[in-house]
């Protein structure tokens, strides 16, 4: 029975999801097209996890050591742990804040260098995103062109 869950997950992930479909969007970034639309979600869920998690970790496993040093009730270990448990609050702290400015800086930034918005897709929301729809038979004729250059 374990080994059916993992093998029923992958052929999910792996049946396409628009068979029928005659268009397909994707999403350009720059000169790189054809990027799935999904894509840019799937990052900013990637960097916002990061962004929550590492502060999460950092200030449990000071808390455990913190709290191992005085169970053992020794006056030399209790100090250390409460200068390594800040410390590990600090590197928490600037964690979240250094990613949360980078997204701010980002949108920024990308908004006075850039027309195609690139960076806010990923970073910021997906409103900036340059999308565009492909018919199938685009997408083949494309494929073939580039099969003939060779």
């Amino acid at each position: 029975m374990k080994k059916i869950i993992p093998i029923l997950l992958l052929t999910i992930l792996l049946i396409p999801t628009n068979v029928l479909a005659l268009e397909e969007t994707f999403i350009k970034c720059g000169s790189i097209e054809g990027l799935p639309p999904e894509l840019p979600g799937l990052f900013r869920n990637v960097i916002n996890l990061i962004k929550i998690l590492a502060p999460v970790v950092l200030v449990i496993m000071g808390m455990i050591q913190f709290f191992q040093a005085v169970l053992s009730s020794d006056d030399d270990r209790i100090s250390k742990a409460t200068k390594k448990f800040i410390k590990k609050a600090v590197a928490a702290l600037l964690i979240f804040f250094v990613i949360s400015l980078t997204q701010i800086l980002i949108g920024i930034i990308d908004k006075e260098i850039s027309n195609d918005k690139c960076l806010s897709c990923f970073i910021k929301d997906e409103s900036s995103c340059t999308k565009y729809t492909e018919t199938i038979e685009e997408s083949e004729k494309q494929d073939n062109n580039i099969f003939e250059k060779k």
